[in-house]
């Protein structure tokens, strides 16, 4: 069974506006049509993206686009003892805490967000304020190229499916823990392509 991984609003709008953080969320999307993860979002997040994503595309597209989203992201939603528990909770912003919270009642086992205040509040890589984990790691299929095996460095690699080597450039396909490939993220030095493959 795929990993449960939350989606937020930002995520949605940079794939459906193709906006600067495009690729990382097709890559995402990607692996949600592949089934290597199921993807989920709240109703308050649909309604965000639907609404952004019509200020750019006709009503007709827009929906369109938004059907095409349904396709493969889960909407879920919370209680009254989900928001009450949010509306408590340590976390400044209520919208991330009930963001949050819901993913929780859902046992999302990831939670993807691009919001930089929700990132600061970590006290740490993946945990909120109070402590509790932000998300669960998970294993999935990639393509990486790469000029030199030096710029793999910090992914963690489970197993290698696949490998390819030349003088120009190098290929593995490979099952790999997500949240490594984060490591790549702060590297602009690196030239390593990654994309999730079914």
């Amino acid at each position: 069974m795929a990993f449960k991984v939350f989606a937020d609003a930002n995520l949605l709008l940079d794939f459906t506006l193709q906006r600067q953080g495009f690729q990382d969320a097709k890559s995402i999307i990607q692996s949600a049509i592949d089934g290597n993860i199921q993807l989920c979002t709240t109703p308050a997040v649909l309604h965000v993206t639907a609404y952004f994503t019509g200020q750019h595309y006709s009503g007709p597209q827009t929906r369109q686009i938004i059907l095409t989203l349904l396709n493969d992201v889960l909407i879920i939603d919370c209680d009254q003892a989900t928001a009450l528990i949010a509306a408590n909770s340590n976390i400044d912003d209520l919208e991330d805490a009930l963001q949050y919270y819901t993913s929780l009642r859902h046992g999302v086992d990831y939670f993807i967000s691009a919001d930089k205040k929700l990132k600061k509040q970590a006290a740490g890589y993946g945990r909120l304020p109070n402590g509790e984990l932000l998300e669960n790691d998970f294993i999935i299929k990639v393509y990486i190229r790469f000029k030199d095996k030096e710029e793999l460095k910090g992914i963690e690699i489970v197993s290698v499916e696949e490998e390819y080597k030349s003088a120009k450039t190098n290929f593995i396909i490979a099952n790999v823990k997500f949240r490594s490939l984060f490591a790549l993220k702060g590297n602009k030095e690196s030239n390593v392509f990654v994309c999730a493959v079914p």
